[in-house]
């Protein structure tokens, strides 16, 4: 019976994720066109209440990672963040924006003065010029096809399609119905062609571009005084790999060991787990950080002292460790089994400064290459003994 109400919960969730947005997607198509929508104003709330909920949802579940950060070869999305996360708010701002001109347009259309109405469009195009950019940017995913990422690079490009379809929609509708305003003459030429122009909505569409740039440069003052450079809506886009408007190169890819703290060290918040540099492990090359070259140096000075309780060291690890490495794919996960694994890191440290004579030669020396190793021991001339890396942790 709970194979069958399990069974049942993932058809729901499949049918609300991957079905419902296809749905929304044509009805939106067809009510562009057609002179009786059917059931328009349903499928559009819809569309804005859940689109934005399962488009977010979706890309935190990608975990996607800036463009400075190397890629896992070992799982996980395989292309970089087609927005950098430091300005990931000034486009959720513009998108705000967007979604606020839309509802003025499409829902408070007949209460609003002319040139609210022509406000509430530019603000409208604010947001479309953003779905516009964004759409654009993964136009290289889905024209080169990303492997496994090309299915949910299409899904991130639903909803800002269907904001597009919305916003046309609501704005033909609005300016269709908008009642005809009588033209009033003022003693100032140029405020009664102002007051003609606003009286004919035909004239909004062009008018909403024009007052759209000054709601870009309010915007661009707003996340100004907020610490965010002028720049940021252009910066999101190009400071990324992989994507159309991308103008950086990533690191080289890295294969992700079974060991579940080199895996820690990649996947890990930065400013948390603090990765130092690139290692060579088994030939793959890793990103190693200080908790990961103490644990090292510690089994190594174990391997030299007492084999017997290394050989039981390894069973341990072969046992419990691998199978906890193939849980730890999200950066949170990596930053728990950092801190859990912080005490230990701290008892192998008083180890190695209690029986190596040089604890911190032995550390920096892991993961090096051959030649390197050789280079430093040969500067340092230190008496470090360097296993072979098919037999470290």
């Amino acid at each position: 019976m709970e194979n069958i109400y399990s069974t049942l919960i993932l058809l729901l969730a499949a049918l609300f994720f991957l079905v419902m947005p296809l749905v929304f997607t044509v009805f939106n198509i067809l009510n562009l066109f057609l002179k009786k929508p059917i059931h328009a104003t349903g499928f559009e709330i819809a569309t804005l209440l859940c689109g934005p909920l399962m488009t977010g949802l979706l890309y935190g579940l990608l975990d996607f990672k800036d463009y400075d950060s190397p890629i896992n070869l070992w799982g996980g999305t395989q292309v970089h963040a087609p927005v950098d996360s430091q300005y990931l708010w000034t486009v959720i701002l513009l998108g705000g924006i967007g979604l606020i001109g839309y509802i003025l347009v499409r829902f408070y259309h007949s209460k609003l003065p002319p040139l609210a109405f022509v406000l509430g469009m530019a603000m409208m195009m604010v947001g479309c010029i953003e779905c516009i950019l964004w759409i654009i940017q993964l136009g290289k995913g889905l024209a080169v096809g990303i492997g496994d990422d090309l299915f949910w690079i299409l899904y991130l490009c639903l909803f800002p399609i269907n904001f597009i379809l919305c916003c046309l929609s609501a704005s033909l509708r609005a300016i269709q119905a908008y009642p005809v305003w009588p033209v009033k003459q003022y003693k100032n030429p140029f405020v009664s062609k102002c007051a003609a122009l606003l009286s004919q909505s035909k004239h909004w569409p062009w008018l909403g571009i024009l007052v759209a740039v000054p709601v870009l440069l309010l915007v661009v003052l707003i996340i100004t005084l907020f610490g965010q450079a002028p720049d940021a809506v252009i910066r999101a886009f190009t400071e990324t790999s992989d994507w159309t408007l991308s103008q950086k190169i990533s690191p080289p890819p890295v294969q992700i060991d079974t060991h579940y703290l080199c895996t820690v060290s990649l996947q890990g918040h930065r400013k948390l787990v603090r990765p130092t540099r690139y290692g060579i492990r088994r030939g793959e090359r890793i990103v190693v950080n200080r908790q990961l070259c103490v644990a090292n140096a510690f089994e190594q000075l174990v391997q030299e002292r007492t084999p017997h309780l290394h050989r039981l060291i390894r069973y341990v690890y072969d046992t419990y460790g691998y199978p906890i490495s193939r849980h730890i794919k999200t950066a949170l996960a990596a930053d728990m089994v950092y801190l859990i694994m912080k005490p230990l890191e701290w008892l192998f440290l008083v180890a190695l400064y209690l029986f190596d004579p040089k604890p911190e030669d032995r550390i920096a020396l892991q993961y090096l290459p051959p030649q390197e190793v050789k280079r430093l021991k040969q500067e340092t001339e230190a008496n470090v003994c360097i296993y072979d890396a098919d037999r470290s942790i």
